[in-house]
């Protein structure tokens, strides 16, 4: 399969504002319901899926920076779904720093719980062509990984900066992926490049198609800006990535 990896140069409260806004869809699966923000493609045709995954604080303070990922995508005709997977608990228990507690891995296994049954239910929209990517950042990339791994209802995977799920939080080992990006900075301190390193390692050795793209100089969320070349550089390999046939 093909591997690639390359080096360029290159609030943390529930939002009513979120849960109520006009372009927003509730899914129900049998850990609770979550709400997700529609981005919709220009077209009236059949589009594939994207669900966007968040991290593990920064969620309304980072919403337009998701936004943009999703703006980005919608002209390449998907329809983008920010899902938001916390529930009112897991709001408190962040809120109160405890929320990578001893649940914690819980915690993790019902998100990404909810994410594959959210898959199963976009796939099924009038509006869906069947096609359903996941596109995750820092924690919501490891539960990315969670949702896709075995699972043939993800047609691609793109992880930023995140690390592997461990044994805990996974509920069987990880067999298959599907095409994977995975994008990293090498100056991240919270999430080191060395754990990115171990994502594209698992991928070869599962004799997945993976491509890693690394920026110099980066931290963790440096994507988070409307105009910075690296933040630029990183939506469109994300758009170019997933708009391959």
């Amino acid at each position: 399969m093909k591997l690639k990896q390359y080096v360029l140069c290159v609030s943390l409260v529930f939002s009513a504002q979120f849960a109520f806004a006009a372009n927003s869809q509730v899914f129900h699966t049998s850990e609770g319901s979550v709400i997700a923000k529609v981005y919709s493609a220009p077209s009236a045709s059949k589009a594939p899926a994207v669900i966007l995954l968040h991290g593990y604080q920064c969620i309304a303070a980072c919403a337009l920076d998701y936004e943009r990922y999703a703006l980005a995508l919608t002209k390449q005709n998907f329809d983008v779904y920010d899902l938001e997977y916390y529930n009112e608990a897991d709001y408190t228990a962040l809120q109160q720093n405890r929320l990578d507690g001893e649940a914690y891995a819980t915690r993790f296994q019902r998100w990404a719980s909810e994410v594959r049954q959210v898959i199963e239910q976009v796939k099924a929209l009038p509006r869906a062509n069947g096609a359903v990517a996941l596109l995750g950042f820092s924690q919501g990339g490891r539960i990315a990984i969670a949702s896709a791994a075995n699972n043939p209802a993800v047609s691609a995977l793109v992880v930023l900066y995140a690390r592997l799920p461990n044994a805990a939080e996974m509920q069987s080992e990880i067999r298959t992926l599907p095409p994977l990006l995975l994008i990293h900075g090498n100056a991240d301190t919270v999430v080191p490049l060395q754990d990115g390193n171990a994502i594209f390692a698992k991928a070869q050795t599962l004799g997945a198609t993976a491509e890693m793209v690394v920026y110099p100089g980066a931290g963790h969320g440096f994507d988070f800006s409307a105009d910075a070349p690296a933040a630029i550089s990183a939506r469109r390999h994300v758009s170019a990535f997933l708009g391959k046939d």
